[in-house]
């Protein structure tokens, strides 16, 4: 049996010099595979493989004459030539039986050892203080990742600066934190799979072999391979998992029995799709404004749909598909623009202007500057295009406005008191209207505009005339003053809403126009336009055939670090695996359960057979000369009571995972 590894071949049983089948050496050990001796007294080993579970060996092992037999205990282990090492984790049972004495037990593959490993509260991704990527050298000045946690680095640093550091891996941590302690480690890695985005994990407890084979297999869509003789786990991207064998099995000539189930309970043809936040819309902008997906192309091959109406169907679904790049395209205008809007209008200084530096020791004063000045560089950088820098009207102005003319020169000015006996020089910062938005302007002009009206109605809105005022003239003059500041005020706040509500309209305008398209192009994809000639009749007969189901995929997450066009990606990620998914759930998932003749001591067989691995494909013929190509996914198999003949194989039409397909 072929294994996952760069250069390994694995033979399930081996073969002696005149071609006939001999049991498997096998040997019985102390934990961490202290051997002991030749595992005596062997009556059956009967092998279940899995492709997508933990392998077994069922034994029943004699007492007559067996030097080990006392020894055969809970967690002892057995290492089995060909297939590597199993542990016993139950209590062996004892039989007495027409005066024989024996034990009965399981050996499970050494990927159980996995599952005495707990993780606890580990959290990747997630952007929190406690997630595991928020360290030190991998923040920018502005507190966010550099890099993301990445499924593998295939030549990982010891370098925390470095964007290979081995803790930016998921892999690389569970081996550098869990596998070792068993004396796993990670193998053959697809490279398809390295370049992957990173994905969110929250997990507060769970095992390590739960969390690869369940929540890392699903977010990364692939399958974790173990080498039970190196200690090896290997990691398949689904799509290139199992070769295609020159195996051909049928009626005629090694299949006694064929059970054909379907592994759904139900067909379902219609997802409501969503990411890990059910509330957050995201399939929608490449899905035309809705988060529903179809499939009825089982119900065409069956004939269900009749095929003048399945032709339509055809024409309309090649028109929405052919569409759906322009859709995502509004979509993401739409976003851009709607973005400008908000931050034009909801604008505000970030609390750090509240700071003041004046207790200060020099020394941190001009490390607050660098840090300071670093972000404003990092803005600049992020906003340049082309030599042009372009950041007034996005989400980060406040923050660059900010800090640019309100805390460096703050820190500045501190720098220059420092030590000086000279009046303190202040920055006032609260009438820089650049660090303000519509709304926050809007209010403060309305408090500008009541304090001037109060200082009207006192008089205070004339200079200073003895005859037409109780104040005293210096009292007068102050809040006279203050009239003409305030006037001047709501003035410089009209110029700058001017400004800003023209550049809304200008967005708002633009906004109109991808909007007209959009709702036009939702209205064209409609089954009820009339553009595709549906019938009522037509039309009934999909709904009756429509049946829904809820989708969602937990790893596909919105982080804070995402831009516009990275929400857009992880909509079509969305897509893409919701309907890679649909294409299952919406037609039968057909399972084959074979009873055969024992292809390990067939002589035209053999040499084949012991090339087969776990998720490799091979045809059958059925019925009617009808084929089939299809994954083998389990085996049962006698390795050492060679009268016991049997021989089980199941196959599947597709790959699940803890009941994932």
């Amino acid at each position: 049996m072929q294994i996952y590894e760069k250069g390994g071949n694995l033979m399930i049983l081996t073969y002696n010099h005149y071609e006939k089948a001999e049991p498997s050496k096998m040997y019985l050990a102390r934990p961490n595979h202290k051997i002991v001796k030749p595992l005596f007294g062997i009556e059956s080993a009967k092998l279940t493989a899995h492709l997508n579970d933990i392998w077994e060996i069922k034994f029943e092992v004699d007492s007559k004459d067996n030097p080990v037999f006392d020894q055969i205990n809970q967690y002892m282990e057995i290492k089995v030539d060909n297939l590597g090492w199993f542990r016993i984790d139950g209590t062996p049972e004892k039989h007495y039986s027409d005066g024989r004495y024996y034990k009965s037990f399981t050996a499970y593959g050494y990927e159980t050892t996995l599952q005495d490993l707990d993780i606890n509260m580990f959290y990747v991704n997630c952007g929190t203080d406690v997630s595991i990527e928020m360290y030190e050298q991998n923040l920018n000045e502005l507190g966010i990742p550099v890099n993301n946690i990445r499924f593998y680095i295939e030549n990982p640093s010891d370098d925390p600066s470095s964007e290979e550091y081995w803790k930016l891996g998921l892999l690389n941590i569970l081996q550098h934190e869990y596998l070792h302690k068993k004396g796993w480690s990670i193998g053959d890695v697809d490279m398809e799979l390295t370049y992957l985005r990173g994905r969110q994990f929250e997990i507060n407890s769970k095992t390590v072999y739960a969390f690869l084979t369940q929540d890392v297999a699903v977010a990364y869509k692939c399958m974790f391979i173990f080498d039970r003789i190196n200690k090896k786990i290997h990691a398949r991207k689904i799509e290139n998992l199992g070769n295609d064998l020159n195996i051909e099995l049928s009626l005629r000539n090694v299949i006694n029995d064929i059970s054909i189930t379907d592994q759904n309970d139900k067909i379902f043809n219609a997802f409501r799709c969503a990411g890990a936040d059910d509330d957050q819309v995201l399939l929608e902008y490449v899905n035309f404004g809705s988060d529903r997906l179809y499939n009825y192309d089982y119900f065409i091959e069956t004939g269900m749909i009749p095929s003048d109406t399945a032709d339509k169907y055809k024409t309309y679904k090649e028109y929405v598909d052919s569409n759906r790049q322009t859709y995502a395209d509004y979509a993401l205008e739409n976003l851009q623009i709607t973005e400008k809007i908000m931050a034009i209008k909801t604008q505000v200084p970030v609390d750090e202007v509240e700071i003041e530096y004046d207790n200060l020791t020099m020394e941190e004063l001009e490390l607050e500057l660098g840090s300071a000045q670093a972000v404003v560089s990092l803005l600049e950088e992020m906003h340049t295009v082309d030599g042009v820098l372009q950041i007034e009207g996005t989400p980060d102005y406040a923050m660059y406005i900010s800090f640019k003319e309100v805390i460096i020169p703050k820190i500045e000015a501190a720098i220059d008191n420092y030590d000086s006996s000279e009046e303190k020089v202040k920055i006032d910062w609260t009438t820089n209207w650049e660090l303000y938005g519509v709304n926050e302007l809007t209010i403060k002009k309305k408090s500008y505009e009541n304090t001037i009206e109060l200082l009207s109605e006192k008089g205070y809105d004339k200079p200073y005339d003895e005859s037409s005022t109780s104040s005293s003239e210096e009292l007068h003059n102050k809040q006279h003053e203050l009239y003409l500041k305030y006037k001047q005020y709501i003035v410089d706040i009209d110029a700058r809403l001017d400004k800003l509500q023209a550049e809304i309209d200008e967005l708002e305008a633009e906004l109109n126009s991808i909007n007209e398209q959009s709702d036009a192009l939702v209205e064209s994809v409609s089954m009820e336009n009339e553009r595709w000639g549906f019938t009522v009749d037509e039309l009934q007969l999909f709904n009756i055939l429509t049946y829904d189901s809820d989708f969602k995929d937990s790893s596909i997450e919105i982080l804070e670090t995402d831009t516009l066009p990275d929400i857009i990606n992880l909509a079509w990620d969305l897509y893409d695996s919701a309907n890679e998914e649909l294409l299952i759930e919406s037609r039968p998932q057909l399972s084959f359960d074979i009873d055969l003749d024992n292809l390990f001591h067939i002589d035209a067989f053999k040499k084949k057979a012991n090339a087969i691995s776990m998720g490799d494909f091979i045809f059958m013929e059925l019925v009617n000369g009808y084929k089939t190509q299809q994954r083998l996914i389990r085996m049962e198999l006698e390795l050492v009571n060679f009268n016991d003949t049997s021989l089980s194989f199941e196959f599947s039409d597709a790959v699940t995972v803890y009941g994932k397909a």
